[in-house]
């Protein structure tokens, strides 16, 4: 129950919360990644990404499909300024059926809920921020990291590595490791857009749709760039797995 982080951060309007996640087998309502006392508690249910906003409201919005313990995966709430929600899973919209939640949220804390027992598992790349960020926008940024880059404008919570996390319970703590979610490091960012800059320019495509693919064995992680004429896969770093440049299929 004491395994989580401080934020000390006041939530009023629109605003954005987002992370990796790698939770153990048995996921439940005990697991989280933002929590307020009576206030608001978004949680996995079920295996489901949730927004639980109180006894009045209780889900506010669910995701429609499980994650998957063991593996990392990327998950995304918005609020907008009606207090509607939407959710994303690994970059993409999962769900935007919502009630409207739009209370004041006061020193939420990372990785807490409700339930008894607490988040087993890992959290990285948790960001908050004070806008509601669009699909685009989650979708072209979910797998980079800022780490060592001035901090985008309305980011007001940004934890990756060591830095940012703020106070801790005593059953919460930083701690590196060789399994890591698939992360763009800036470096890798710029050299990756290069290429798809020149890729597009030469042949003229416009994309027109992004299509994830999920891979059971927890590896490479591509997504389907759906191009005009075209499908280019793009993957994603994987442990020991350095991301390819375009190619065509």
């Amino acid at each position: 129950d004491d395994a989580f982080a401080e934020t000390g951060l006041t939530i009023e309007g629109p605003f954005t919360v987002e992370t990796w996640v790698r939770l153990a087998p048995g996921i439940g309502n005990a697991d989280g990644i933002l929590f307020a006392k009576d206030v608001i508690d978004l949680n996995f249910y079920d295996s489901k990404f949730r927004v639980w906003a109180g006894a009045a409201i209780h889900d506010a919005i669910v995701s429609t499909k499980p994650i998957a313990p063991d593996l990392w995966t990327h998950v995304a709430a918005t609020r907008d300024a009606a207090g509607k929600w939407k959710l994303y899973i690994n970059g993409e919209l999962d769900t935007a059926d919502s009630k409207p939640a739009p209370q004041k949220i006061e020193n939420p804390r990372i990785g807490a809920t409700g339930a008894p027992g607490g988040t087993e598992g890992a959290l990285s790349e948790y960001r908050i921020w004070n806008r509601e960020r669009t699909a685009e926008e989650i979708r072209n940024n979910f797998d980079r990291s800022f780490e060592g880059q001035p901090k985008p404008e309305g980011l007001v919570l940004y934890a990756a590595s060591g830095d940012g996390w703020g106070k801790l319970g005593a059953g919460a703590k930083i701690a590196k490791t060789s399994d890591f979610p698939p992360v763009f490091t800036p470096e890798e960012s710029k050299v990756l857009d290069a290429k798809f800059a020149k890729f597009r320019a030469r042949h003229g495509w416009r994309l027109l749709d992004v299509e994830p693919i999920l891979l059971p064995d927890g590896g490479r992680t591509p997504t389907r760039h759906v191009y005009s004429g075209a499908v280019v896969r793009r993957y994603f770093r994987g442990p020991g797995v350095r991301a390819s440049g375009p190619s065509t299929t």
